[in-house]
């Protein structure tokens, strides 16, 4: 009983509670600074018309379709955007449920979210950037990077 009334005093009290309450500001901070930056990184570049118009006339470009939740376009993200970011080539990041994103997807025969559509000049390429290997979903970093070069 000693050690409860010694310790459990209201200034101690205090400072423990004023403790835990930074403590879940600070977790709370984390977790939203987390979120934001690494989940909403897909949705940085809008597709509007003249963007994709003037992308497309050029004929050199890469086209990143992903969905919402997608297991293996999560797997390949931080990848993929990493290597977009150190291209020159121009990458658009496609919402494959938006309206827009699905007049791409039959415009490009797109059949599943993680997949990557790379025109340069003549040829148009189709890379899957993520898929399962023993069980376990994984970014393909050799596609990914070849999807990148020119």
């Amino acid at each position: 009983m000693n050690f409860f009334n010694k310790y459990l005093t209201k200034k101690n009290l205090l400072i423990w509670g004023i403790a835990q309450t930074i403590s879940l500001m600070f977790c709370l901070f984390a977790f939203w600074f987390g979120y934001s930056f690494f989940y909403g990184r897909y949705q940085q570049q809008p597709l509007n018309q003249n963007v994709y118009s003037k992308i497309v006339q050029e004929r050199n470009y890469n086209l990143v379709f992903y969905k919402k939740g997608c297991p293996y376009c999560q797997s390949a993200e931080k990848k993929v955007i990493s290597e977009s970011k150190k291209s020159s080539i121009p990458t658009i990041f496609i919402n494959v449920e938006d309206p827009k994103g699905k007049s791409l997807v039959a415009q490009y025969h797109v059949n599943r979210p993680a997949t990557a559509i790379s025109v340069r000049k003549d040829s148009v390429n189709t890379y899957i950037y993520a898929t399962k290997v023993n069980g376990k979903i994984r970014a393909n970093v050799g596609t990914i990077k070849q999807m990148f070069t020119k």
